[in-house]
């Protein structure tokens, strides 16, 4: 049984993290864990803690503050039974957000798409902000606006492969491994058949403007439903995995890091696609941090 640790655990709990450290960094002088035992004593009183118990012994416990998991410790006797799993499966659904946030959040995010919908049409028209023209319409057209890429889906779905056959990874794999190469040095590389062919899914006139897809539209232009299922499985958990950085590693400032910079930057790429552009953008996101995690403070440690 997972429950809250109450006020008459707190003596086993710190016992059992008393035991956990003294055994896994059994590099650190015992005496530096005695020394704050009755610090760490105080605040499990003061932190959110989850036990497991079983016929009233304390196997293992968990502390969380906010949605980040500050520690799990689970009695050596008792490893390797996924007690620790069970306990992380806890707060997980635990911490689930509640449909009432999910509407005020996306209320909000309404709000804010349509008045950053609003002042980039006064800027790209030149002119000043009119907010005396600014109502509900706003929300409307941009909610509208975001959901029309998908027409141009609509429009390769139609097209492919009746008119146009699949490109079996030339528009989602291909291209990603080729634009890094310079025309200068390939004078012949092979444009991107989402390029070459956007004009038959959307229009010239939107073509030419540079009108953008989701991502789906290059699973579908190469494999078909088959490739829609499974790239947008794979694209479904690198999500995960970034989440799981913010959630269950909320001490390793990398994580964090990389997780802030790229769960923005491939929720652009679920929306507007292009996957070779935005491939290359995630590597030059992510470089500079896996660069500081595995040379500079290594370095700096040793």
């Amino acid at each position: 049984m997972i429950r809250k640790l109450e006020k008459t655990d707190v003596d086993k709990v710190a016992n059992l993290w008393l035991e956990a450290n003294l055994t896994a960094h059994d590099f650190i002088s015992e005496k530096y864990w005695k020394d704050h035992f009755n610090m760490v004593k105080e605040q499990l009183l003061q932190a959110e803690v989850y036990i497991y118990e079983d016929c009233q012994n304390i196997s293992g416990f968990i502390g969380i503050t906010d949605e980040y998991v500050e520690g799990i410790f689970v009695s050596e006797k008792m490893r390797s039974q996924g007690i620790g799993k069970q306990l992380l499966d806890f707060v997980k659904d635990k911490k689930k957000p509640k449909l009432k946030s999910i509407l005020v959040i996306s209320i909000l995010a309404v709000l804010v798409m349509g008045i950053m919908q609003f002042i980039r049409g006064a800027l790209r028209e030149g002119t000043s902000v009119d907010w005396s023209a600014f109502d509900t319409s706003i929300f409307i057209d941009s909610i509208k606006g975001n959901c029309d890429i998908y027409k141009t889906f609509y429009g390769m779905a139609v097209t492919v492969p009746n008119e146009l056959e699949y490109q079996y990874g030339m528009a989602s794999i291909v291209s990603v491994i080729t634009m890094i190469i310079p025309r200068k040095i390939w004078p012949g590389k092979p444009i991107s058949p989402i390029i070459t062919n956007l004009h038959m899914f959307c229009g010239e006139l939107a073509a030419k403007s540079g009108y953008a897809m989701p991502n789906i539209s290059e699973y579908y232009l190469d494999f078909g439903v088959i490739g829609c299922i499974v790239m947008l499985f794979i694209f479904g958990q690198v999500l995960q995995k970034l989440k799981d950085l913010y959630r269950y590693k909320s001490y390793d400032r990398h994580g964090l890091i990389l997780y802030s910079v790229m769960f923005p930057a491939l929720l652009q790429v679920m929306l507007r696609g292009y996957s070779p552009s935005y491939m290359y953008l995630l590597f030059f996101y992510s470089f500079p941090v896996i660069i500081m995690k595995y040379f500079v403070d290594n370095k700096s440690l040793k």
